[in-house]
């Protein structure tokens, strides 16, 4: 759709690009879940992009996040899109999605 009225609302490039770029939060190889959205869906972090966010104005970090063989949504896809601010990095065991590394989960007893 390049060249439509639909890339006249995106944001411009940002100014002094790429230097000003953020880091991004999440590498790939990570371990993340979605987040504050009430999906079950995690996986790992394959693949990253800055690009503008239409619905944020302006541009942010977007993952591809290769999904978990458990993951509920692996019945029907093997990979979804997710902008930075719904994600959160996971703690592991195998395959099975246990707690967040920042310390947001339950800890476990010891």
């Amino acid at each position: 759709m390049y060249g439509s009225q639909a890339d006249a609302r995106l944001p411009s490039l940002p100014g002094n690009f790429p230097g000003s770029l953020p880091t991004p939060r999440f590498q790939i190889g990570d371990r993340v879940r979605w987040h504050p959205i009430p999906a079950e869906d995690f996986g790992v972090i394959v693949g990253l992009n800055y690009a503008p966010a239409p619905h944020l104005t302006e541009w942010h970090w977007q993952y591809l996040v290769w999904l978990d063989a458990d993951s509920p949504s692996r019945a029907w896809m093997n990979s979804e899109v997710a902008w930075e601010a719904d994600l959160e990095l996971l703690v592991d065991s195998g395959s099975q999605a246990t707690g967040l590394v920042d310390g947001s989960a339950e800890e476990s007893e010891q």
